[in-house]
């Protein structure tokens, strides 16, 4: 399995308005099932993954690249609507694109955000994931119940 660490860096300004996409391709269709069109991403309960994102305390994200594209984003923000774990643990969002995905790229996205929030201060990280979704190996992997 390729390492991507080298490839993961924190989101720049300019890249933000790129995490709608990602929070579509974030979102798990079960086989056999039509994709949702692009527009649930302004749903209020997954609009609160982005809207004026990095301007508030807990707005922590990274990308992955692959030859000046960007092919994953793992980001997280306190929602206070999605506190069953807290006030001050952050909700995680992460995507990476159907051609790049069980190559490590989350793996090494999931690491720096981690990363991160702990030298942050922040002691754990929320998620929410259906049980059919591939992703679950990811989440036991790294120890999240």
């Amino acid at each position: 399995m390729p390492s991507y660490s080298e490839q993961v860096r924190p989101i720049a300004a300019s890249e933000i308005p790129l995490l709608k996409q990602f929070l579509y391709a974030a979102i798990f269709i079960p086989p056999g099932v039509e994709p949702p069109a692009f527009s649930v991403v302004d749903l209020p309960e997954l609009k609160a993954y982005i809207t004026d994102f990095g301007s508030c305390r807990g707005d922590f994200a990274f990308v992955a690249e692959k030859s000046g594209k960007l092919i994953g984003a793992a980001w997280c923000r306190l929602l206070p609507e999605y506190d069953w774990l807290g006030p001050d643990i952050p909700v995680l969002a992460l995507a990476v694109l159907p051609p790049y995905r069980g190559q490590g790229i989350g793996t090494a996205l999931l690491c720096a955000l981690l990363n991160q929030l702990q030298q942050k201060g922040y002691h754990g990280l929320a998620l929410s994931v259906q049980r059919r979704n591939p992703a679950v190996r990811l989440y036991r992997k790294m120890k999240f119940e």
